[in-house]
Order: C-alpha cells, then sequence, then structure tokens
C-alpha cells in the first residue's frame, strides 16, 4: 500500500511538470519555426536559383526538430527517471576507481615533498656555510681597515707614516692601493683641493726659493682667512704647521717671517682645536724671540697677536717660556689697541702661575706694578685684573704674596681704590683721576685681594693701613651721616628729634662692594683675644 501510495504521487508530481513544460515547448517550437522562415525567405531572395535546395533543407530540418519535440513531448517519466538512475548507478561505480587515483596521486606528492625535504638542509647548510665564510672574510677586512685608520689618523704616530713633518695619511693611500695616489691629506675626496694644497706645501718647503715660498704664504693666508668647510677640504693642520713654524726664522726675509705668524694666527681662527697642534709642534719658543729681539716692528707685532690666541687655552705652556717677560720686554714700542691685547696675555698666563712658576714671573713684578697707572684705563684695567689672579693663585703662601707686594703694588692699588670710591671728585692734578671710569666689580676685586695679603701676612697689613685716609674712605661705604630736617632736641626733654646716633648705614654702596669692604675692615683689625674656656670661668667664680 506504501509502494502504491507513493508511485501515485510520484505519477502525479510527474504529470504537473509534463504540463509546466509543454508550453515552454509550444513557444521554442514557433520561435524555432519563425526563424527557419525568415531564414528562408531571406535565402530565396539573395540566391533564387538555389531556392529549391534550400527549402528541401529546411523541410528535412523541420521535420527532424518536430520529431525531436514530439518525443519530449511524449516521454514518459518514469523513462527520465531511469536514465537518471543508470547514470548514478555508473557514477557509483566508478568512485572507487576515481578514489584510488586520488589516493596514489597524494602519494606521489608525499614522495616528491620528502626527497625536497631531505634534499633542503643540505642546500641550507650550503649555503649558510657560504654566508659565514663570506662575512668572516669582509669582517676581517672591515677590521683590518679599520685597525690601519686608526693608525693612521694618529697625526703623531710613527707607524703611520705622519711622525712630526710626514704625511699622515701615506699609510691609508697604501692600504687604498694604487688608483687613491690623489687621496686628499685630509680625508676629502676632491683633487682639486687637496692637488692645490699640496702645490702650497710643496712651495713652503722650498728651501732658498724665497719667490716660491713668498707666493704659497700669500695664497695660504688669503685661503684661511676667508675660510670654510667647502675651501678647507684637503688642509691637513700636522702637514703645514712645522714649515711654517720653520719659516718664523727666516732671517732672509721678513716678509716670509710676517707672513708665516699671520698664516698660524689664521689657523687658530679658522679650525677649532687646533691651538694643541700649534703648541705640539713648537710655535711659542720662535714666536717669543720675535718679542725679546726686535728687528721687525711688525714682524714683531704679528707674533704678539699670535701668542695672545694661544694663550686663551694654553697658557701654562707660555708661561713656563717666559712669556711675561717676553711681552712686556718691548710693549711701549707697540700701537696702544697692541699693548692692550699683550696685557690682557699676561693676565692670562697670571691665572696659571703656580709657586714652581713664580721665578718666571717675579722679574716682570716691578714693571707690571708700574703699569697699575698707566694713562689709559682699559691697559689699566688688565693690569688689576692680572695682579688679582696672581694673588689668588698664590693665596695661602706667605713669602710668594710679600714677594708680589715689595714693590709699589699695595700703593698704586690703593690710589686707583680711593679714586673710585671717594664720593668728591678729585682734582685735575690728581693722578687717579684717569681711573674714575672703572667700575664697582674692578673696586671689589681690587678690595678682595688687598683683603687676601692683609690676612696673609702681618707685615703686609701694617703697609695698607699705612694708606692715607684708609679709614675714612672705607668708613664713608660703609655708614653716613644721617640728614636732620630740625636742630636737634635736648636729649633730657625728650623731644621726638633726638637721635642716639648721628649715621646711618650707606645706601649707596652694591652688596658686592659692601662685602669686599667689610672683608678688607676685618682683614685689618687686630685679633680678638681668646676666651677662656667655660670650665675655667666657673673655677674662678668658685674661688671668689
Amino acid at each position: 500500500m506504501e509502494d502504491g501510495g507513493g508511485r501515485e504521487s510520484r505519477s502525479r508530481e510527474g504529470r504537473g511538470r509534463k504540463r509546466a513544460a509543454e508550453p515552454t515547448a509550444a513557444a521554442e517550437t514557433t520561435k524555432s519555426s519563425r526563424r527557419r522562415k525568415a531564414d528562408g525567405e531571406g535565402s530565396s531572395a539573395s540566391t533564387p536559383s538555389g531556392a529549391a535546395g534550400s527549402s528541401a533543407a529546411s523541410n528535412s530540418r523541420d521535420s527532424r526538430e518536430s520529431r525531436w519535440h514530439d518525443a519530449m513531448s511524449t516521454e514518459p517519466f518514469e523513462g527520465k527517471r531511469t536514465r537518471s538512475m543508470h547514470a548514478q548507478l555508473a557514477a557509483a561505480e566508478e568512485e572507487p576507481a576515481r578514489a584510488s587515483r586520488h589516493r596514489d596521486s597524494g602519494k606521489e606528492r608525499k614522495e616528491a615533498a620528502g626527497k625536497e625535504s631531505a634534499s633542503e638542509p643540505s642546500r641550507l647548510r650550503g649555503r649558510r656555510a657560504e654566508k659565514q665564510a663570506g662575512s668572516s672574510a669582509a669582517s676581517a677586512r672591515s677590521s683590518h681597515s679599520l685597525q690601519s685608520s686608526m693608525d693612521v689618523s694618529n697625526p703623531f704616530s710613527e707607524a703611520a707614516g705622519g711622525g712630526v713633518g710626514g704625511d699622515p695619511f701615506s699609510g691609508l693611500r697604501r692600504l687604498l692601493g694604487p688608483g687613491f695616489d690623489e687621496l686628499p691629506m685630509g680625508g676629502g675626496m676632491l683633487r682639486g683641493p687637496a692637488q692645490r694644497f699640496r702645490r702650497l706645501l710643496d712651495g713652503l718647503k722650498a728651501e732658498g726659493e724665497v719667490a716660491r715660498q713668498m707666493e704659497g704664504l700669500t695664497e695660504l693666508c688669503e685661503i684661511l682667512c676667508m675660510a670654510t668647510e667647502e675651501t678647507l677640504v684637503g688642509f691637513s693642520v700636522e702637514s703645514f704647521l712645522p714649515p711654517l713654524i720653520a719659516l718664523i726664522s727666516c732671517d732672509s726675509s721678513p716678509d716670509v717671517m710676517l707672513l708665516a705668524c699671520r698664516a698660524i694666527a689664521y689657523v687658530l681662527d679658522a679650525i677649532p682645536g687646533s691651538s694643541a697642534a700649534v703648541v705640539h709642534f713648537g710655535s711659542i719658543p720662535p714666536l717669543c724671540a720675535k718679542l725679546k729681539a726686535i728687528e721687525y716692528i711688525d714682524v714683531a707685532e704679528q707674533a704678539l697677536l699670535t701668542l695672545h690666541k694661544i694663550s686663551t687655552e694654553h697658557a701654562g705652556q707660555l708661561l713656563r717660556a717666559h712669556g711675561i717677560a717676553a711681552v712686556l720686554s718691548y710693549l711701549d714700542f707697540f700701537p696702544i689697541s697692541v699693548q692692550r691685547t699683550g696685557m690682557q696675555t699676561v693676565s692670562n698666563m697670571c691665572k696659571r702661575v703656580t709657586v714652581d712658576s713664580m721665578p718666571m714671573v717675579s722679574e716682570s713684578i716691578p714693571q707690571l706694578s708700574d703699569l697699575l697707572l698707566h694713562s689709559d684705563s682699559k691697559l689699566s684695567e688688565h693690569v688689576c685684573q692680572a695682579f688679582c689672579r696672581l694673588v689668588t693663585s698664590l693665596q695661602g703662601h706667605k713669602e710668594m704674596l710679600e714677594q708680589v707686594a715689595r714693590h709699589s703694588l699695595i700703593a698704586n692699588t690703593w690710589a686707583i681704590i680711593s679714586s673710585c670710591l671717594a664720593d668728591n671728585t678729585p682734582t685735575e692734578g690728581d693722578k687717579g683721576t684717569r681711573h674714575l671710569s672703572f667700575g664697582t666689580d674692578l673696586c671689589a676685586q681690587l678690595l678682595q685681594m688687598l683683603a687676601s695679603l692683609a690676612s696673609a701676612s702681618p707685615k703686609l697689613s701694617v703697609a695698607i693701613l699705612g694708606q692715607q685716609d684708609i679709614g675714612k674712605v672705607l668708613r664713608s661705604k660703609i655708614l653716613v651721616e644721617k640728614a636732620h630736617s630740625a636742630p636737634e632736641a635736648d636729649p633730657q626733654a625728650g623731644g621726638s628729634n633726638w637721635r642716639r646716633s648721628s649715621m646711618e648705614h650707606s645706601s649707596r654702596s652694591t652688596p658686592q662692594l659692601l662685602r669686599a669692604v667689610m672683608a678688607l675692615s676685618t682683614s685689618l683689625l687686630p685679633p680678638m683675644p681668646l676666651l677662656p674656656p667655660p670650665e675655667e670661668k666657673e673655677k674662678e667664680k668658685e674661688k671668689g
């Protein structure tokens, strides 16, 4: 019963589908007949001679299509289902064979992948070994090159081929091999500037050829005077300084000596940090020699200006070369601007004075003491700074300070201080008038210097107390008289205008100046007696 009911339901579904398909088949038949008719009419119109053949072919096609549509419309649904079942059975029979072929292909792929994976580690190991060998060789080459470049970069290394007068980059040229002979001395890669500086260096080293040396010095001074980073590519300080220093002592031509000193000064200005090399190659002794024995005033003036540039960073080396005596030897021969520069150089050297180097300064102290009262206030200010630095450097050494103040240091210093601190303007004939332009800062420094001298030695303290009006001047900077708007009242009457004291603190002194005045006043006072300890006081009370 169940099978019968299923068949009926399936037959009803098949008939429904057949009815739905019949209108579609009829429509398709109508469309195909219309196309055949249009094709027949077109062909008959275009080829009248072949009309019979084309009509026969079209009739045969129509008959075949009509039979096919009739078969499709009249074929029972059971026949369609039977063909679909046969197709499913054939696909089921072919499924095992297709699965076996898939398994075989999968095994083949796995075997190929296994072979490739087995051969891959060996290739990778070979590649890794090649890379490691290449990297080790490259690191060895780079380390060797770095060590060579480090050796070459040292301008004072004999192994690098530099030495004192050699080329410090010759080792680098040998390391790079042929083709790098034109490498600039300063490390630049432009051949033009390197060749130019090499030509100038050859001209400076041409002994006996004054014209060639003059040409090289003139061109070098022009380059250094307007020097930039681009124009100095290929310039080597270590290569040029030895011939320049040697040309300072070229007695055959004063122009060569002048340009050599000027070129060294330009090197100090154009290349920061070159002062160490200038001192290392021994430029200080020949420059000082030009000041001790003046033959040409312009050469000596240029030598003094060059020494001033050196003293800003290497004042100690200049001091040990008796630089103070060399600068002060013929200072009056120079213009006032050069004299100021010379005294500033002496002030820089006084900052580096020690007990061991004091003999190199003591011979110049009398001249420096006289220069305190120089007519030029700027030069006198530099002398005051020099003495302040000298006393500060020797602080705590009684004998040394007494030697410094043995000459007219205290008297001349007090003349400057009193002219600056006096309430009333001195007369025109007073020698301190020219120092009224000094500021309170310089006065405070001088007062601190006198306080250091008084604290170090009682002898110097007595000398300071012997100066004219010293108590009055110091008192005027601490206390001043009060201004009374009304006459003083009788103290016994108890008037409101009565004052216990007619003095008040001075408001015209700056804090720095007031501290310096108090420091000097304290150092000039005698030491107070020591108070007995509290235990002795108690014992005395008990006895009494």
